[in-house]
């Protein structure tokens, strides 16, 4: 199973999509602000 999860808010103009694949992660897109995306990485 598939799901993706995608949020976008216009005030902070960020844009993150993120893609699991049987619980678990496999993919991410983060454009904007990307301080969180380490939490991303697991670091």
């Amino acid at each position: 199973m598939r799901v993706i999860l995608l949020w976008k808010k216009n005030s902070e103009n960020a844009y993150k999509k993120i893609f699991i694949e049987n619980n678990n992660v496999v993919g991410a897109i983060v454009i904007g602000d990307t301080n969180k995306s380490p939490l991303l990485k697991g670091h």
